[in-house]
């Protein structure tokens, strides 16, 4: 009886497997797929020497699968192409920023940034002005990067980061009150956020619930 309890149970646990794997893997299978399909147009686009678009395409993938390595190149051959031929697109301009700032190349980020402010003043709801920020930041230069950070801050209140490098930089000009007070005001409403900005949040809100401790990470 043990050995056909034990065959019974097994058999279970594999029909468990085929009835709720299956499909997920079926799903994952489809999505490679996809992207393969994608990575292969793209990189035959790229034997076209003015392709920008193709390029930067590639580039964003590699930047969702954290390949920075891969995406660099790509962005700054397309960036040079949309110099030749403009406008450049703002978007291409930040992505390019974000990794030089990533690398601590912050005097290549900064003509990008102000660049990609020019192009679109609103600043991509504030995500260039977070990036500008945080070139400032490690430039030294607390107080641009902090209005940096506000004005991301305004542009989309939902965002944990900005407000949570707002209250570093206080911190470091021995403001802890209003660092804490503000850490305070964004909590208050933050589990009632739609899912994906608490999904986005979510180590942002993590590191405001460590502050004070968790800012030496994130100030020069």
């Amino acid at each position: 009886m043990g050995l056909e309890a034990f065959l019974y149970e097994m058999l279970w646990f594999w029909v468990l497997v085929a009835v709720f794997g299956l499909p997920f893997l079926a799903v994952r299978f489809t999505q490679f797929q996809s992207t393969r399909r994608f990575v292969i147009a793209r990189r035959t686009e790229l034997s076209n020497p003015i392709d920008a678009s193709a390029r930067y395409q590639l580039a964003s993938l590699y930047i969702k699968q954290r390949r920075f390595a891969n995406a660099l190149p790509l962005l700054e051959e397309a960036y040079k192409i949309q110099q030749e031929r403009p406008p450049c697109n703002p978007r291409l301009l930040d992505d390019l920023a974000r990794l030089y700032v990533r690398k601590r190349r912050t005097e290549d980020a900064l003509p990008l940034l102000k660049q990609s402010l020019q192009l679109d003043p609103q600043g991509n709801q504030g995500e260039t002005f977070l990036l500008l920020g945080k070139a400032f930041l490690q430039k030294g230069e607390l107080e641009r990067a902090r209005e940096c950070f506000l004005q991301t801050q305004q542009a989309n209140t939902s965002l944990a980061e900005p407000v949570f490098r707002v209250a570093c930089v206080d911190l470091v000009q021995s403001k802890s009150d209003d660092a804490l007070r503000r850490l305070k005001e964004f909590l208050k409403d933050a589990s009632h956020l739609p899912p994906f900005l608490r999904r986005r949040n979510r180590w942002w809100v993590f590191a405001m619930r460590l502050f004070p401790l968790s800012a030496r990470f994130f100030t020069p």
